[in-house]
């Protein structure tokens, strides 16, 4: 996901994970848990790849199965999701990368790091941004201000005010002209011009117009998109589908989205229907039949029915 200079999201940060833009529920959990990807964006990506879940117990952050078993014991103080066979995990003020063993890697060194996609992870060196590959050397030397992961062989850039897309060797294939920049995503990418957002195609053309205030990225051919204050969904022609009605809506995964109604989030089908009433003070996308919810402060992972999976019920 594009991160800014400071490490923080860009755009309305196309909710990964939705809370990133709630902030008193993200004020509520951020000592519990902070999982950077919005995990609807991982799926596209890649970022996903395998029942491997981050969870928070006693301060700290290990990995369970889809069962609720734990993996990787608890020792991270933060983790994100296992992406191309490695997890971005963070020890004291560094990030690092381990195994699905639980063995880092790519030793703590990062000031930021995000999963891989398409054999590359972002990371970042104090201010500045690059690319490294699995082996955690630098493919794209720490550099840019602002940048995002790779899909469709080019990832989102900025050296400051302005975005533009990158190849793997670091050249400039969209030159920088938008005023922010989304991930590629089933082969468009939200941008904004002006205070408008809409999309391009992997030539840098506009192919949905910038009407929008805010937007997400295209999953099962949906995209979140803000009006009037309000979130619904486009296809991939423009065309609203699902009215804005919601305070806040996430990216599409295993055929559901995470929407706010009111401070409360629940689960819509691809028609608008409610699956899971909102209920949950925050909750993240499904991933292999399991999606993250928090009840008050306290993490859970349920199932498609909405069970509990792991962690506490209430």
């Amino acid at each position: 996901m594009p991160l800014q200079s400071s490490a923080s999201y860009s755009t309305s940060d196309r909710v990964r994970w939705l809370f990133d833009e709630n902030k008193r529920v993200l004020a509520a959990i951020a000592a519990l848990v902070v999982v950077a990807l919005l995990m609807g964006v991982g799926a596209a990506l890649g970022w996903f790849d395998g029942e491997l879940y981050p969870v928070r117990v006693n301060g700290r952050v290990g990995f369970i199965d889809s069962e609720g078993k734990t993996v990787i014991p608890a020792r991270f103080d933060q983790a994100k999701f296992f992406s191309q066979g490695f997890a971005a995990v963070q020890l004291g003020k560094k990030w690092g990368y381990i195994d699905r063993q639980g063995k880092f890697a790519i030793p703590p060194r990062f000031d930021v790091a995000d999963p891989f996609s398409e054999g590359m992870a972002m990371v970042g060196l104090g201010p500045r941004l690059g690319f490294i590959d699995k082996k955690g050397e630098f493919k794209i030397i720490p550099q840019y201000a602002g940048a995002g992961s790779f899909s469709s062989n080019l990832a989102p850039f900025s050296f400051g005010q302005k975005w533009g897309f990158i190849n793997r060797y670091g050249q400039q294939v969209i030159v920088p002209q938008f005023d922010d920049a989304g991930n590629f995503s089933e082969g468009l990418a939200s941008v904004r011009v002006g205070e408008k957002y809409g999309y391009v195609d992997t030539n840098g053309k506009i192919v949905i117009a910038p009407q929008f205030s805010g937007a997400g990225d295209f999953h099962q051919r949906l995209a979140m998109v803000e009006l009037n204050h309000k979130c619904g969904y486009i296809d991939k022609k423009g065309k609203v589908v699902i009215n804005a009605q919601f305070n806040k809506a996430g990216d599409f995964s295993e055929g559901v989205a995470v929407v706010a109604v009111g401070s409360r989030f629940g689960y819509v089908d691809r028609r608008g229907n409610m699956k899971l009433r909102a209920q949950y003070e925050a909750a993240g996308p499904f991933h292999s039949g399991i999606a993250p919810v928090w009840f008050g402060p306290h993490q859970a992972y349920i199932d498609r029915s909405g069970k509990v999976v792991w962690g506490p019920a209430t």
